[in-house]
């Protein structure tokens, strides 16, 4: 195997990757592959993008403050002649700050809960502003703001579906507030999909991915500085070979009366990470099925080896 490889996912290791990666892992993790895969594969652990619990913290820092902070003391000012009066400003902003709910998707166990909490210790924010999805449906008092808070928006499949079948109801009951859909990072597609199909009143960013961080793109970043020896091609084929059998088992686990037809498609669609992802990125606190399952597959009914392990064990399709 390549020293260079083994040198610089060590020190990824040590540095931003929060010591997550031993060389028993690697190990274990290699031995998934066919001999001839397994330096290519090394290749492809070199280029993983890894968000740490640091960056993280940053990330919803920003979000908090540069977005969401942001566009309410903007629309202050406009409301009032551009104000720069900084106490004016504050005290309107707490206003509408006690009447926003920050909303926790899914169980306590998921992501989102999981980043509620590091947001609201962050940046430093009262317990009660907020709640779980199940407490959409109680009567909250007066709310201008609900905002839905994700680590990553890949297709933007899953935000469109979600408000287009919950959002309804909920504008229903609070006719006057705005929803905001905010992520770390999102795909540039993906966000776009979301401005374009679903009910939020409000999308943004930190981070914006284009097309380039896809593997197998025409011009993916992944192998601009590639080795003779490393096969785009190749890696695409060994890397979809195995990632629609994790599919087909993860589905079939899930759905176990679905047509074989359909599940040998989904599959396929799938193979490379949910909605075609081919994505090569991670979170401290989780990685998304838009990677590649190679990486993520943690399965105890799979005979597969994480690397960085998806612990979320709910796939939606």
């Amino acid at each position: 195997m390549n020293e260079k490889y083994i040198k610089k996912i060590k020190l990824l290791n040590e540095t931003i990757w929060e010591n997550k990666v031993s060389k028993n892992k690697i190990d274990s993790w290699l031995d998934n592959f066919e001999e001839e895969e397994k330096n290519q594969a090394l290749y492809l652990l070199t280029q993983f993008i890894y968000y740490s619990e640091f960056s993280v913290e940053k990330l919803l820092e920003a979000l908090y403050r540069d977005v969401f902070k942001y566009q309410i003391i903007f629309n202050i000012r406009k409301r009032n002649e551009n104000t720069l009066d900084h106490e004016f400003l504050e005290d309107e902003f707490i206003k509408h700050l006690k009447k926003t709910r920050f909303v926790s998707l899914g169980n306590p166990s998921e992501s989102s809960a999981t980043m509620m909490g590091l947001m609201r210790k962050i940046n430093n924010l009262p317990t009660d502003l907020f709640i779980s999805e199940e407490k959409l449906n109680s009567k909250l008092g007066e709310i201008n703001h609900f905002i839905f808070i994700d680590d990553l928006c890949g297709s933007g499949n899953q935000a469109v579906t979600y408000s287009n079948k919950s959002l309804p109801n909920l504008k229903r009951n609070y006719p006057d507030a705005k929803v905001w859909y905010l992520m770390l990072v999102a795909t540039q597609k993906g966000k776009k999909n979301i401005i374009d199909n679903s009910k939020f009143d409000y999308v943004e960013s930190i981070h914006e991915l284009d097309d380039s961080y896809k593997c197998f793109y025409p011009d993916s970043r992944i192998f601009t500085n590639k080795d003779s020896d490393i096969d785009p091609i190749e890696i695409k084929k060994f890397t979809g070979k195995y990632g629609k059998p994790i599919w087909q088992k993860i589905i079939s686990k899930q759905i176990p009366e679905i047509d074989p037809v359909k599940l040998d498609q989904i599959s396929e669609d799938h193979k490379h990470g949910y909605g075609d992802g081919q994505l090569l990125l991670g979170f401290h606190h989780n990685t998304p099925d838009n990677t590649l399952p190679i990486i993520w597959c943690n399965e105890e009914y799979i005979d597969w080896k994480a690397i960085f392990k998806r612990s979320n064990k709910i796939y939606s399709l």
